[in-house]
């Protein structure tokens, strides 16, 4: 989680698929993970990574959302070019 917020900046981190089925446990165990590696590093605290991070339902299709937007993304960027 950490490193895709330091590599691309995304405003949200969503875990879902099969592991969303874990649920609440799931979420509180990477954002406390989120949280502990920021209270050393002033530089991660002020990303508020784990505020970032969401739990989709289980039966959210999260793989092909995610292509779509970053698709969508992309053809942005190639059209302001």
């Amino acid at each position: 989680v950490q490193v895709l917020v330091l590599t691309a900046d995304v405003r949200h981190v969503v875990l879902g698929g099969g592991v969303a089925r874990v649920g609440t446990p799931l979420l509180d165990a990477v954002r406390d993970a989120t949280d502990r590696r920021a209270q050393r590093s002033p530089f991660l605290a002020t990303l508020g990574i784990a505020d970032r991070i969401r739990l989709a339902g289980p039966d959210v299709p999260v793989a092909p959302v995610g292509a779509a937007v970053a698709a969508h993304q992309l053809l942005e960027a190639l059209w302001r070019s």
